[in-house]
C-alpha cells in the first residue's frame, strides 16, 4: 500500500503532508523526486527520511510526543500545519466505517490530522482491509472528506462500491 501510495500519487516538486503512522511513514523509501517537501508530526517518518534528506525538504511541527505511536500531537502541532498549505494529505487510522468515516481512538491525535486535513488540497487514506468495518473512539474524517483509498485486495467490495458512491476514488495496491 505504502509502495503503490508513493509510486502513483507522489510527483516532483510536491509539497505533502505525511501523519505519523507506520504504513504512511513507510512511503517515504520509495520516493524518488525532485524537489519535494515533506511536512509531518512522526518520529517514524522523520527516521525514514534521513538517508533522503538531501532529496527532500523535511519540515517537522513541534508539540507533545505521545510515547505509543511516536508523534506530536497538541495545540503547537496544530498550529503548525495551520501555517501551511500542502497538495497533498497521506493517512490512516484505525478502523474505517461508512457510520463513522476514518476513526481513531485518541483524540490528540485526531485533532493533528484534522488540522493536516484543513492545510491539504487532496486527502489519500492508505488502509488495509484488516481495518474495514471497525470504528474507535471517535471520527478524523468522514468518508466525503477522502478523495483516494489505496487499500489491498482483501477490501470487501460492497464498502468499496458504497465509498465509490460517495465520490471516493479506489485503488487496490497489488502484493
Amino acid at each position: 500500500i505504502a509502495r503503490y501510495a508513493a509510486e502513483n500519487f507522489v510527483t516532483d516538486g510536491d509539497i505533502i503532508i505525511l501523519e505519523g503512522g507506520t504504513t504512511v511513514a513507510s512511503m517515504v523509501q520509495f520516493f524518488n523526486y525532485l524537489d519535494l517537501t515533506i511536512l509531518t508530526n512522526g518520529f517514524k517518518t522523520i527516521m525514514q527520511a534521513l538517508p533522503y534528506l538531501c532529496d527532500m525538504s523535511l519540515m517537522i511541527c513541534g508539540g507533545i510526543l505521545r510515547e505509543t505511536s511516536h508523534t506530536l500531537v497538541g495545540p503547537h502541532a496544530e498550529a503548525f500545519f495551520g501555517e501551511f498549505q500542502a497538495h497533498k494529505f497521506f493517512v490512516s487510522g484505525s478502523g474505517l466505517s461508512v457510520e463513522n468515516g476514518l476513526t481513531d481512538p485518541n483524540l490528540l491525535e485526531i485533532q493533528v490530522k484534522r488540522a493536516m486535513w484543513n492545510s491539504s488540497e487532496k486527502t489519500i487514506l492508505l488502509m488495509d482491509s484488516s481495518k474495514f468495518g471497525k470504528s474507535s473512539l471517535a471520527s478524523i474524517l468522514l468518508l466525503e472528506s477522502i478523495d483516494i483509498l489505496v487499500t489491498d485486495q482483501g477490501a470487501p467490495q460492497e464498502m468499496l462500491d458504497r465509498f465509490s458512491e460517495l465520490g471516493m476514488e479506489i485503488h487496490i495496491a497489488e502484493h
